[in-house]
C-alpha cells in the first residue's frame, strides 16, 4: 500500500470514527514541505525546486503554528493523536444540502476530505517535481520556442 493510499484511509477512518473530520489538517503543514524538501533532495542545483521547498517550509510553519494556537494540535500531544479541535468551517459544510445527513457528509468525507485532499489536491500535487523525471520539469529549448505565439499577418483586410 502506497503512502498516500495509507494517509487516506487514516484520515477517513479517524474522522468517521471519532467524528472529527479535521485529521487532513495534520497533514497539511507537514506532508507538502516534507515532499518539497524531498524534491530538492532529487534536484538540489535547481533553484526553482530549491524556491519551492523554501515557500513549502514557511507555508508549513504558517500552518502548524496557526492549527497549534486553535488548538489542533492539543490532545495530539497528549498522546491522542486522532482528538483535537475540528476547523470551524467543517460545522458550516455540515449545513449544506446534499451534505447535512449521514450518507452525504459521509461520502463527502470520503471524497473530498479523505481522498482528494490528501492524493488528488493540495497534499498530493507537489509529488509532480519530486516524482517526475527531469525532463518533464524542463521543457526543452526547441518546445519552449515552437509554442511561443507568432504575430502573422491579417489576410482578411482589417
Amino acid at each position: 500500500m502506497s503512502l498516500t493510499a495509507a494517509l487516506t484511509a487514516w484520515v477517513f477512518l479517524a474522522g468517521e470514527v471519532t467524528g472529527n473530520v479535521s485529521q487532513v489538517d495534520r497533514l497539511w503543514s507537514v506532508f507538502p514541505p516534507a515532499l518539497l524538501l524531498l524534491a530538492a533532495a532529487y534536484h538540489p542545483r535547481d533553484p526553482r525546486v530549491l524556491l519551492m521547498a523554501a515557500c513549502a517550509v514557511v507555508w508549513g510553519a504558517r500552518l502548524t503554528y496557526n492549527f497549534y494556537r486553535r488548538g489542533g494540535y492539543h490532545e495530539a500531544l497528549r498522546g491522542r493523536v486522532w482528538d483535537g479541535e475540528e476547523d470551524y468551517r467543517w460545522e458550516h459544510a455540515r449545513k449544506m444540502p446534499l451534505i447535512n445527513t449521514r450518507v452525504g457528509w459521509t461520502l463527502f468525507n470520503l471524497s473530498f476530505i479523505s481522498v482528494f485532499q490528501v492524493s488528488g489536491g493540495a497534499l498530493g500535487a507537489p509529488r509532480a517535481g519530486c516524482c517526475a523525471p527531469r525532463s518533464t520539469l524542463h521543457a526543452p529549448r526547441s518546445f519552449a520556442r515552437s509554442t511561443r505565439s507568432r504575430r502573422t499577418p491579417r489576410t482578411d483586410g482589417g
